[in-house]
């Protein structure tokens, strides 16, 4: 790829950039909105395995119900 950026005169990130999925993964938001409630919750105290666990957790409840 760096080749071919470079033949054509193009920046690697605009060539990225370009690539990207063009409308939003719904499924991806979700899951940054329930890390993110997750943090907020903690006081942003708690790390990557305590998120983890929290966002599983709460996922599991919310699907049984």
């Amino acid at each position: 790829m760096e080749t071919l950026c470079r033949i054509f005169n193009v920046h690697r990130s605009s060539y990225r950039y370009w690539c990207r999925p063009k409308e939003p993964d719904i499924e991806r938001t979700i899951k940054r909105s329930l890390v993110s409630e997750a943090w907020n919750v903690s006081g942003g105290s708690a790390g990557a395995r305590t998120i983890a666990t929290m966002v599983t957790n709460t996922h599991n409840k919310i699907v049984a119900e």
